[in-house]
């Protein structure tokens, strides 16, 4: 494959499992378990970076968002890691 079409297809696969981990934190938020902090504004800093890394503070369909948000965190994070080593 033509490097700099590679280094397309992973700049796009990591910035679409950014944008997914990123929406599935704002998503999560309405499923944390403190009351309060659910309702607090501040719950859509949620889409930060390490927001799934702490599931236990989710209901079950939190936790799950979480699980999918860290698989995505995954690929997103060696996506952009190989573009670089490809340049």
């Amino acid at each position: 494959m033509n490097p700099v079409r590679l280094q397309i297809a992973l700049a796009v696969v990591g910035t679409v499992a950014g944008l997914t981990y990123a929406v599935l934190g704002l998503n999560a938020s309405g499923h944390l378990l403190d009351e309060a902090e659910r309702k607090s504004p501040d719950r859509f800093l949620m889409s930060g970076l390490i927001w799934s890394l702490s599931p236990s503070k989710f209901d079950a369909e939190g936790r799950s968002m979480a699980r999918k948000a860290n698989v995505a965190l995954a690929i997103g994070t060696f996506a952009w890691v190989a573009w670089a080593f490809v340049r």
